[in-house]
Order: structure tokens, then sequence, then C-alpha cells
């Protein structure tokens, strides 16, 4: 009976030990991609909208951004759709654009009717967002200037909107 036991203690660290192997080399694909940081140039990143065009995030727009990075899982990111969309309205100097996650545009239509969702938003199939800010989490919120420097990273919901408002109108004036 010990023997039987020893056998299958030895044979399940073997199968642990190949599998974090195997995650380990799998995992590594996402470092020879360059990590974004406050200071550093947004890249040109093409995506789409929900009906299927595409469109470049540019590092100069000629207008200040707030990109926002969410899935349709995260309450958290719920919670914030709305928020951003009203400061939207608030905030004409900047741009609020939302990028949803890995999901379809079958998937998130929805979202945009059910919470009437007026500003842009566009769908990262290939987690490009994810790879460049090395985000583990959603919600996300990126500040980027007129000039695509990158101004601050959010991570986490946005609950305080005079606050949301006050940051909108620094980036705006920076």
């Amino acid at each position: 009976m010990k023997r039987n036991y020893r056998k299958a203690m030895q044979w399940s660290i073997i199968v642990v030990g190949i599998l974090v192997v195997i995650s380990l080399i799998i995992d590594s694909r996402h470092y020879d991609v360059p990590i974004l940081k406050v200071g550093d140039t947004l890249p040109a990143i093409e995506l789409s909208n929900l009906n299927n065009e595409k469109i470049t995030l540019a590092k100069s727009t000629g207008k200040p951004m707030l990109i926002n990075l969410w899935v349709s899982w995260c309450t958290p990111c719920i919670n914030e759709l709305p928020l951003l969309n009203e400061a939207q309205q608030f905030s004409s100097g900047v741009e609020i654009i939302a990028i949803n996650m890995g999901e379809t545009a079958l998937k998130i239509e929805p979202f945009q009717s059910r919470y009437d969702l007026t500003m842009p938003i566009l769908l990262d199939p290939q987690l490009q967002m994810k790879q460049l800010f090395n985000v583990s989490g959603y919600p996300v919120s990126i500040m980027v200037t007129d000039s695509g420097t990158i101004q601050s990273i959010i991570y986490g919901e946005i609950t305080d909107f005079n606050k949301l408002l006050e940051d909108l109108n620094k980036l705006s004036e920076s």
C-alpha cells in the first residue's frame, strides 16, 4: 500500500512539474512585447469598432484621450461605463474610448444599447492592449496627452465623477 502511494505521489510531482514548465513556456511569449508605462508614447494600434471598421489609435490625434480597457463579465467595468459615458458629455476636450478586451461585437452591442453608450467602443480581440500595458485585471484607464504621451494609468474602477472630470480637465490642459 505504501509503495502504491509513493508511486502515485512521484507521478503527481512529475505531472505538476511538466505543467509548470509548459505554463512558463506559454507565458514567456508575452515578454517580447514592450510594456508601456507613464511617460512612454502610445504606438499606433489598429482596432475595429462595432461596425467592423478599422480605427487606428494614433500616438498623436491632436486631442487627449482616456482609453478604458474593459470586459463584459467584470462588474466594476460595467459600473464605470455609464460614468465614463456621462463624463464624455462634460469634457469635450478629451476623447473617451472604451476598448473591449477579447469579446465580439455580438456580445458587446447589447451593452451599448442597455447603457445608452455614445462614446466610441472598439474591440481588441487579440488583446494587444492587455499585452502592451501588462494588464492582469480590469478595468484599466489610460490617459494620453494630445501628443501621444501616456500621462497616467488607473487600475481599477473609477467611482468619483468629480475627480474624473477634474483629471480630464487637467489632461485637456496639458
